[in-house]
């Protein structure tokens, strides 16, 4: 229970991040982002994620997972949805 969790929180924290880079690429807020930009949030948003999972290799007690890179990347590849779906939305209204 506890690991499903800390799966859902990271989930949403990758989320997040990917559409803070996201946000920030397209340069703010009213823009609506491409799918290159897109692709790049999502790109650093793993990438990030990766580094995060290599830097446990030193922390006592801690190891590195693929499965938790896969998790940020599906917490990512929401987000980004979501932010897209926003896009189209706001679009149309």
């Amino acid at each position: 229970m506890l690991v499903r969790i800390a799966v859902d929180c990271a989930n949403g924290a990758y989320a997040g991040l990917a559409v803070t880079i996201c946000r920030a690429l397209a340069g703010g807020l009213p823009s609506r982002p491409s799918p290159r930009v897109m692709a790049i949030a999502f790109v650093l948003t793993v990438a990030y994620g990766t580094s995060d999972e290599l830097h446990q290799m030193f922390v006592p007690g801690r190891s590195p997972d693929v499965y938790d890179v896969a998790a940020d990347a599906a917490g990512a590849a929401v987000g980004l949805i979501a932010c897209w779906a926003w896009g189209i939305i706001r679009a149309l209204g």
